[in-house]
């Protein structure tokens, strides 16, 4: 057994299943287990970690998921030097999918962050924490769940569109106002945010009107499809146009 991490609330350990012979995660919350953890069980998705089983060690909650090589986000976002564009690109683009398909089966994250995305060796993202309880990190909350209304699909999207903006633009977008403040605002230009064609989407995302925000993540992810050529043709001349710049000045 190999200590995976210890925070304020839970910890998680590497374990080997002796019955299917397999290395699983093994997480000892801190909290009670929630009746939609049989749901978030039901679900297998490619970018969603598999929770094997859960229930009670010596009076201890305790969770059996997939085991992940790798990092999780927030993590990865702080390393230096950091991802790669075409990384963040696919870690988003996995991410939605995940949830997607998570929402066509009822389940809602309702707590979506950073440190809940995993980043694996093999390339692939993952998303944890289905079923826990909300956190204490609300700052990729959207404003209506400080104002009592329970979370949803668009509830997701927004901490989905906050989360994207962080890790492309290298900074929080309501570090000068926070998102519960002012329900009526949106967040900040996206001048920073490379690459430009990323930008309608992430404004859609974290609208906070929910009238003007994305309500399902097939609809955003069309729009994300659609974009990634696009995308990845700007980061090409990007890469180019500094290339070019270095030779320059050398």
């Amino acid at each position: 057994q190999q200590t995976l991490s210890v925070g304020a609330s839970s910890r998680v350990f590497r374990a080997l299943d002796t019955v299917s012979n397999r290395t699983v995660a093994l997480k000892f919350p801190e909290w009670a287990l929630s009746p939609g953890l049989s749901s978030a069980a039901a679900l297998n998705h490619p970018n969603i970690v598999r929770i094997y089983g859960f229930g009670d060690h010596e009076g201890t909650p305790v969770i059996v998921m997939e085991y992940i090589e790798g990092d999780n986000l927030r993590t990865l976002r702080d390393r230096k030097p950091g991802l790669s564009l075409p990384d963040k690109l696919r870690i988003m683009l996995q991410v939605a999918e995940g949830l997607a398909y998570a929402h066509g089966h009822g389940v809602i994250h309702s707590n979506l962050r950073p440190s809940s995305i995993l980043w694996g060796q093999d390339r692939v993202a993952k998303i944890l924490n289905f079923g826990a309880p909300p956190g204490r990190e609300p700052r990729y909350w959207e404003p209506q769940l400080f104002a009592g209304q329970p979370p949803d699909a668009q509830s997701d999207i927004f901490s989905w569109g906050a989360i994207c903006y962080e890790l492309f633009a290298g900074k929080y977008p309501f570090d000068n106002l926070k998102p519960w403040q002012d329900v009526s605002g949106d967040v900040p230009a996206l001048a920073p945010l490379v690459p430009p064609a990323l930008g309608p989407i992430v404004m859609k995302a974290t609208a906070a009107d929910r009238d003007l925000r994305y309500r399902r993540f097939p609809d955003l992810l069309l729009d994300l499809r659609a974009s990634t050529f696009e995308i990845e043709r700007q980061h090409r001349i990007f890469v180019l146009l500094k290339q070019y710049r270095e030779l320059l000045e050398a």
